[in-house]
Parts: structure tokens; sequence; C-alpha cells
């Protein structure tokens, strides 16, 4: 019996016999389903009624138990659409049309998911020049509960991208996303919107992810929607028998309020990864999420040496931690977040596009095996030279290292006393060599170390990119000595016949 059976048994109690036949929502005229697996479809009927689900030509029947629950797999099919599929129970039918097979994703996080097309810069032209119905998004309304659910929020829908109301309420970064990936694959593509503003990560994961009883724990003051477990309750438990591709994630402001929540946040982040593929049964779901862009006024934040308070630094890099796991991916977006005509930077940067499109290319790479270049430079080591200058190569130069304007910024050096200053940076083939005058034995390199290291003309502003135009990952690195020999002496010794 499948988690979703189980837990209707522990939430509904037997139905009349006159029940109205009843489909779980993301079942529905619209509906994407994913290719290449069993179907799964379910919902309500009456007590011991026979149910035939017909697509495809394939008819598969099953009888609904005392409480009126049934569900039946029906067989894997490549992609196309649009289809029909007929529900009958008794006297009633369910005709579901347009429905479509392709790759669903389900997208989760917090406001910057959920962050709508029609309020991103240029979102409302592209949502009114939108015409694809086989791009479809299922919005699940917010909802929270301190107990696992069958049910989703009431009001969930599947819409097409068809025209600027229904494109205009897609996910921003999904829907450039998935546009890019109608684009390149040519099969229908389902958006699970299963995003809530605010929610911490702890909101996302189960008690057994968590390790202790979300009842006894209160986060962030008690808003409810930062509370453990409440948002995977309700807006994720009734999701769990939904095949799909990957997830795309898009969350962690709400755990960068200070340093000690950034710092957790890494060995959460893992769990919670694990966590879902697990409860979702379908092997090592790929799982590709958004860094945290660059944040705050730029002025403020960098003028006058590096800034001292880092979580958001700490927690980018907690972020990227997670790339050890298989099937995982991350888009670095410290350049996307633009300031207003203040010079500010909201903490919900409009320009969702280019996040969008590079969240496509890595669930090319990662989901889909694409030979392609879906990032920028990562780092790889470093090394102490001469006169205290430190050699940082990288990954992912395609080509080499560059500039926009020429000059590198964004370098910082700290020897043992931990106090870090501005320092000098060239590129020289595919390293970059980094110095100060005031750092003679560098301890610690850093680049991009900022809340916000991706805006030009202001100082220690993060510049580097490959040749293909994406951004340096920021990052943090004890510089490695190298090998050196403190003091050297010589003895004079017998050697017999026979030894080395």
């Amino acid at each position: 019996m499948t988690r979703l059976l189980l837990l209707a048994a522990l939430a509904l109690a037997a139905l009349p016999a006159s029940a109205q036949l009843q489909l779980f929502p993301t079942l529905a005229s619209g509906a994407v389903l994913q290719r290449d697996r069993p179907i799964p479809v379910w919902g309500q009927a009456a007590a011991d009624a026979e149910v035939a689900v017909t697509f495809l030509g394939t008819t598969t029947t099953t009888t609904a138990d005392a409480a009126g629950r049934w569900r039946v797999d029906l067989p894997a099919r490549s992609a196309g659409g649009p289809f029909v599929m007929t529900v009958v129970s008794g006297t009633q039918t369910r005709t579901l049309g347009s429905v479509y097979v392709g790759d669903v994703f389900l997208a989760s996080g917090q406001s910057n998911m959920e962050w709508p097309l029609s309020q991103a810069d240029g979102g409302a032209a592209e949502a009114a020049a939108a015409d694809d119905p086989m791009l479809r998004q299922f919005k699940v309304p917010k909802g929270l509960s301190n107990e696992p659910s069958d049910t989703l929020p009431s009001g969930a829908t599947w819409a097409g991208a068809t025209s600027a109301a229904s494109t205009g309420a897609f996910s921003a970064v999904a829907y450039y996303a998935g546009r890019d990936l109608r684009a390149e694959l040519g099969i229908p593509i389902g958006i699970l919107n299963v995003s809530y503003g605010g929610s911490r990560i702890e909101t996302w994961m189960s008690e057994a992810m968590l390790g202790y009883d979300e009842q006894d724990v209160v986060l962030a003051g008690g808003e409810p929607e930062r509370q453990p477990t409440v948002a995977w309750n309700k807006m994720m438990v009734p999701l769990l028998d939904v095949p799909v591709a990957g997830v795309l994630w898009y969350q962690g402001e709400s755990n960068a309020d200070n340093l000690d929540d950034a710092a957790a946040y890494g060995d959460l982040f893992r769990t919670m990864i694990t966590g879902w593929r697990d409860a979702l049964g379908q092997g090592e779901v790929p799982f590709i999420w958004v860094q945290l862009p660059n944040f705050g006024d730029p002025q403020t934040v960098n003028e006058g040496g590096p800034p001292t308070f880092d979580a958001w630094p700490i927690l980018r890099a907690e972020q990227s931690e997670a790339l050890a796991l298989p099937a995982t991916g991350e888009v670095v977006a410290i350049d996307t977040g633009l300031p207003d005509a203040t010079g500010a930077v909201d903490i919900h940067p409009r320009n969702k596009k280019p996040v969008g499109e590079r969240l496509a290319l890595v669930v090319r790479e990662v989901v889909y095996g694409e030979d392609l270049v879906a990032g920028g430079p990562r780092y790889a080591a470093n090394a102490l030279l001469e006169e205290g200058t430190v050699a940082v190569t990288f990954t992912g130069a395609t080509d080499g290292l560059t500039t926009a304007d020429g000059t590198l910024d964004g370098f910082t050096l700290a020897g043992a006393d931990g106090v870090f200053v501005w320092a000098d940076a060239v590129i020289d083939g595919d390293r970059v060599l980094v110095s100060s005058p005031s750092v003679t034995t560098p301890a610690t390199v850093r680049y991009a170390w900022q809340f916000n290291p991706g805006n030009p003309g202001v100082p220690g502003t993060a510049d580097l990119t490959n040749t293909a135009g994406f951004p340096a990952a920021p990052f943090e690195a004890v510089v490695n000595p190298g090998f050196s020999i403190a003091s050297f002496g010589s003895a004079r010794a017998t050697i017999e016949a026979g030894q080395s």
C-alpha cells in the first residue's frame, strides 16, 4: 500500500455508496504526466465500487476499498499530447481533456521561487506574448499543517502559458527554465509550483528528517511559515506519489538572518535532499538549486574594506557543499540582483530571466546528461608562491578566465590574524594570482565573500567569469603553503651489499 493510501486510511472515514467520483487534483484536464514511468491515477469513489481508467487505448480497472479509496498504475508512455483520459465508476464519468505526457519538475522554496512572472523585469510583456499550451504550471496554494495531510490546499489547478493572465501567474524563475527546456527538448513541460514566501528550510522537512518533534521547537519568533514541517506536511506530502523528472529549489534567505543559522544550513540542506528523495521513492531524483543572489546596498556593504558580517556568504558556501551529493547542480546568481533606482538591491530581485535560463542549462547537464557549458568557474586549488602571492586555480574555465572591463576585483586575503583586506588580483592563464602588500604571509583567500559582491563600479565587485560569461562561484579557502624543508642535515652511514 502506498504512503498516500496509508495517510488516507488514517484521515478518512468510509464513504456512502453514493459518493462522488473524485480524482487527485493533479489529475485534471490540462495535466502534464511524467513520461517513461508508470502513471499513477487515484482518487475516491463509492465504497467497493469498480473504477475503470482509459488512457491511450488501454483500460485498467480496480475496486475501491471500504473507504472509497482507489488507485491504478497505467503503463509508462512516451512524450506527447494532447490526449483524453476517462475515469468511469458506475454511472459517473470523469473526462480529462488536453492531457499531456512530458517531463514534470517540482519547483519549491520561498519567495524568489514563488515570485510571479508578471512582477519580474520584462515579465508582463513576456506573459502577453506567450502562446504555448505545452508549457504548464500546477500552482499549489499556500497551506500549513502540523500533521501530514493527504489533501492539498483547495484551489490547485493546471494552467498553460497561453494568455497573459495564466502565464503571468507562473513562477518567473520556473517559467524561464521551462520555456528554454521546451525549446530545447520539444516535449511538454509541467511545473509543480510548491513555494511559500518567507519559509525556512525546516518548514520543508519532515519530523524524521529534522530528528526532533517539531512542536517542541519554535523558529524565527513563531512566524507560521517559518515553523518546522508545516509546509512539508500540507504542500508536499500529498504530492509524494506524483512522478517527477527533477526538483528545482530556490530558498535560503530566511535561514541567513544570523551566522549560526547560516552555518547550520549545509547539514539541513543535504538532509533535506536525501530525505525528499527517500520520500518520493523515485531513486536519486535530480536536485538543482539557485544559490543566494547578491543582496544589499553595495556602497554601504563594501566601502571601507571587506565586510565582517558574512551570514549570506556562509550560507552560499553551505549550499555549494551539497554538490557532493550525486545528481545535483547549482546556479550562481551573485550578478543578477540588479540595483534599483536608489542603488540598493532588493531581497526580491526582479531580474529573473537569467536565473531561469541558467537553471535550464544546469537541468540539461544534470538531468539529461548534455555536454555543455552550464556555469562559471569554481575554485579548485591554491598554492602559495614567492613573496606572498597566492595562485588560485579553477574548474569550468572554458577556454580561460576573463572580466568584463579587464580589471579583477572581489578577492580578499587575510594573515594569521584573520583580518581581511582587498587584494590585488590578475589573471594568469587558467589561474588568478592574488596578493596584497599588507599581507605578506596569507593564511586565507576569499572571493565574492560579501552580501553583495556583484555590482560593477563599486568597491569589491566580483567580476571574474569564464569566456562564456558565467560568473565564478564565491569561495573561501585556507592558503596551501606548499612543501618546504625547514632544516636539513647530513650524516654518514654504512651501506652493506644488497641494501638500498
